[in-house]
């Protein structure tokens, strides 16, 4: 199995309500890639200076993560974040879960 981790980190200033307008789609990436076999999303703690959203999607296989990477419904999303997500300061990693 391989885990897929994405961490956005967003603008200054956005507020909860700009953050939530990225979760919200990002969350329904399971119903629109139903080849991911686990996800979660969540939002960093305002506690420092800079907040992220966090994004771990599981797969079976590479080929599985391939597919998600060039699906189309997954690269719209893009267009849905860039304006909260600094996509410049994005970190995409992938581990075997």
């Amino acid at each position: 199995m391989l885990r897929h981790i994405f961490i956005g980190k967003t603008y200054p200033g956005k507020t909860e309500a700009e953050l939530s307008a990225v979760v919200d789609p990002l969350g329904n990436l399971p119903s629109i890639v139903p080849w991911i076999r686990a996800f979660s999303i969540e939002k960093t703690l305002a506690w420092s200076e800079s907040q992220a959203v966090v994004l771990i999607a599981e797969f079976d296989s590479r080929e599985d993560w391939e597919r998600y990477m060039h699906d189309p419904n997954h690269l719209a999303l893009g267009e849905i974040i860039k304006d909260t997500i600094d996509l410049s300061c994005m970190s995409v990693v992938q581990t075997i879960a």
